[in-house]
């Protein structure tokens, strides 16, 4: 039974595994899928070279074919894969919460397929061969006749939107006499929604238990909830810049997302009764505690702990507790000053404070204040400090002027003369 369409109603997507090909980047060979969105009644298709089947794609490929057709559908046709439908239930309610989020913000209504049924999208599935036996076989003949064996994935993408404009979207539909192309100008482009004002931001939703440190780990990073929820299990919005976390339908934590793998995004209202006197007996608590402070904080709690020999604890818990008496913000400014100055102790903080010099300026240089100091040089003349003995002497020589030989003898010479002088006198 031949299926009525009608323009600005139904759209279909589908992904399709094109082959390997190399990355300009990494110079690695990687698989490479084709995005596909078709619209029903024109056969008007969004097409995009992806690397991944991921949620994010998934996402992003929607978003930019809206763009490309400055419009929106009713309705999206799609199959079970995980980024869409994480369940497939009579009621369809186990629909990807992140692609529900996607549907509000555009206006479209998600219309998963039954298992094992691609026929319901037969449209995009057949675009996913039409393309693979077109374009695929066209482009690796023409890469084969210059000699290259492992296309560019670059090259395949320049090629896919060549092909795209020039054939795929000019070509006249058997059995209506028009092309995809015009079909969709004169016909299907004013009967699509608008567009919304703003693009809409990627989410992605998920599920995690608090650990026992009062934290959970999303993405290779840490973030810190109340200490009550020990065990919950609670619900992550992800977006580009933040992380919001859910209990019971109730935000309970906003942290600014993790940039690097293994970060640890910790507030201290989260932490236990006792947990800030806990990370005080400890170096990397001690290091914590600054870093929430302030970076100079931070980077003078470092400096004063990277002595080799002395304990140093003591000294930081009390230069962290003058957070209590003159706020973080005024000790964070003192630890800049002392820091700048490289005055490395707890009593330089102190100091700062207690005569509220943290926010005056450091005092530049004065070069006219500088004492000249003239070059030193001997009260007496060097040649005063050479030898009277200019002219070079045995050891000999040297030996009798310093011990001169007395007519008994000399202990340094073994009074060997006066052995002599009996020898010559008596002959015996």
């Amino acid at each position: 039974m031949v299926r009525s369409t009608v323009p600005g109603r139904d759209m279909e997507v589908d992904f399709g595994e094109l082959g390997r090909f190399l990355d300009d980047d990494d110079l690695t060979v990687k698989r490479v899928w084709l995005f596909s969105l078709r619209l029903r009644h024109s056969r008007m298709v969004y097409r995009e070279i992806v690397l991944d089947q991921t949620l994010q794609t998934f996402l992003m490929g929607h978003i930019h074919a809206f763009e490309y057709f400055n419009g929106v559908p009713k309705n999206c046709i799609v199959d079970n894969l995980k980024a869409a439908v994480i369940r497939s239930t009579i009621d369809n309610d186990e629909i990807n919460r992140a692609y529900q989020d996607l549907a509000e913000h555009y206006g479209f209504v998600i219309s998963p397929c039954l298992p094992r049924t691609p026929e319901h999208k037969g449209g995009v599935e057949g675009d996913i061969k039409y393309s693979k036996r077109n374009f695929l076989s066209w482009f690796l003949e023409t890469q084969k006749a210059m000699g290259i064996q492992i296309p560019k994935i670059s090259d395949l993408r320049k090629a896919l939107g060549v092909w795209g404009r020039e054939v795929a979207d000019v070509h006249i539909i058997h059995g209506v006499g028009r092309s995809p192309l015009e079909l969709f100008k004169s016909e299907e482009e004013k009967a699509l929604q608008p567009l919304p004002q703003t693009r809409c931001e990627i989410t992605s939703w998920s599920q995690c238990i608090v650990r026992r440190d009062w934290r959970i780990m999303l993405d290779y990073a840490y973030y810190s909830v109340p200490y009550g929820l020990i065990g919950k299990a609670v619900e992550v919005c992800m977006t580009h810049s933040l992380v919001r976390i859910f209990h019971d339908h109730k935000e309970i934590a906003l942290h600014e997302k993790a940039t690097k793998k293994w970060e640890y995004k910790r507030k201290a209202e989260h932490a236990p009764p006792f947990k800030e006197a806990v990370l005080q007996c400890t170096r990397d608590g001690l290091l914590a505690l600054a870093g929430d402070i302030g970076i100079f904080t931070h980077r003078l709690t470092e400096a004063i702990l990277s002595n080799p020999t002395v304990d140093k604890l003591k000294p930081i818990r009390h230069l962290l507790k003058l957070a209590d008496k003159y706020s973080k913000k005024r000790l964070e400014q003192a630890c800049q000053r002392a820091f700048n100055c490289k005055m490395y102790a707890y009593s330089s903080v102190k100091n700062i404070l207690e005569m509220n010099l943290e926010s005056e300026p450091l005092d530049p240089p004065n070069r006219e204040k500088v004492i000249s100091v003239p070059f030193h040089r001997f009260a007496r003349d060097p040649t005063d400090y050479k030898s009277a003995y200019k002219n070079e002497e045995t050891s000999k020589e040297k030996l009798e002027r310093q011990h001169p030989v007395s007519k008994h003898g000399n202990a340094m010479m073994g009074g060997g003369q006066w052995i002599i002088g009996r020898s010559n006198h008596g002959g015996r």
